[in-house]
């Protein structure tokens, strides 16, 4: 696997009007046209990724919405009226019954069957 800092040398085929514009675009940004490449795909890269998190947003809102659910409370209540979680408690604790901080985002909310450790570990 090569590194970010290393580089591999390559050898594509564009059109030739598309050579000449990712040419003259990596000039007028002060790029060598490798690194205007190598910059355009990892621009293309996150693009692709929000797309698929505007998507995964998208349903579940529209999921979120078919319940009832707007509010940060509203999911609180809908998740404890179908699962078995614990008392609200706004930490965990360690083996020693030391504070041992927030388990997820949600303060006070923890699985009953999971460790502190292992809820935050998932969620993060």
């Amino acid at each position: 696997m090569v590194s970010s800092n290393q580089e591999k040398t390559i050898t594509i085929s564009l059109p030739t009007d598309l050579a000449d514009e990712a040419q003259r675009l990596a000039d007028q940004h002060g790029e060598t046209l490798g690194a205007f490449i190598a910059n355009a795909l990892r621009d293309a890269k996150k693009e692709r990724a929000m797309k698929e998190l505007r998507e995964i947003q998208a349903y579940w809102s529209q999921r979120a919405e078919k319940l009832g659910i707007h509010t940060e409370e509203d999911l609180i209540r809908h998740l404890e009226s179908r699962m078995s979680f614990s008392t609200l408690t706004s930490t965990c604790r360690d083996s020693h019954g030391q504070q041992a901080g927030p388990t997820w985002p949600w303060p006070g909310l923890r699985l009953k069957s999971i460790p502190c450790s292992s809820a935050h570990q998932s969620l993060t």
